[in-house]
């Protein structure tokens, strides 16, 4: 996920919520610390979910998990990714249409394709 940090001060106008009882507790809780949520500065973080990113780091957490465990094999030649599980299963990723090379993103398709998972569009 990608993070955005503001500082300023909590106005009804100023930030739009789902809905107007998203924001009542907010303001109940700044209201029963007696703090002013007009003059008092305050940092808002807005956390903007990225599919692709958290696709890869789930996959390639797995991968990882799995690797530790002695469940799989992971081994890189120039810009593919093999992996080998210990029912001799194979899968291998490679970039396409001259994609840039990384390694957590290669780990993540190889070890995805070796668990039957689809692969989204978006990778």
């Amino acid at each position: 996920m990608k993070e955005f940090k503001i500082q300023g001060c909590i106005r009804h106008f100023g930030v739009r919520a789902v809905t107007l009882a998203d924001t009542a507790p907010i303001i109940d809780a700044l209201n029963a610390q007696g703090i002013d949520r007009i003059t008092t500065p305050v940092e808002v973080i807005i956390r903007v979910p990225e599919p692709r990113r958290d696709w890869v780091n789930k996959w390639y957490e797995r991968a990882m998990m799995a690797a530790e465990n002695w469940d799989i094999f992971i081994k890189h030649c120039k810009q593919s990714t093999f992996i080998c599980t210990c029912d001799c299963e194979i899968a291998s990723s490679a970039p396409r249409h001259g994609d840039k090379y990384d390694y957590k993103t290669g780990i993540a398709v190889a070890y995805a394709k070796v668990m039957d998972e689809p692969i989204p569009d978006y990778i």
